[in-house]
């Protein structure tokens, strides 16, 4: 996996809803959107029980995480082409 370069991140909302993924029905999940430097808004989702009740320092190093492991994910994508 390739290392995310370090930026600030801006979290700019965090809202708590019922979870719409059907293998979680019944519980809820945290959307949160935030900006990295100029780019965003992006926006990641965080099973509320893995933040429920935590401290925030225990809370901002799991959101980190999911952030981190997202924008891998993007980044792996950005400048690819190919032709149909």
């Amino acid at each position: 996996m390739m290392a995310t370069p370090a930026r600030e991140v801006d979290i700019r909302d965090y809202r708590v809803y019922p979870s719409m993924d059907p293998k979680r029905i019944g519980k809820r999940d945290v959307v949160i959107t935030y900006f990295i430097g100029a780019e965003g808004p992006f926006s990641t989702i965080v099973p509320y029980e893995e933040l429920e009740g935590r401290p925030l320092e225990i809370q901002l190093e799991i959101v980190k995480k999911y952030i981190a492991k997202e924008q891998d994910e993007r980044l792996k994508f950005i400048g690819r082409k190919f032709t149909l």
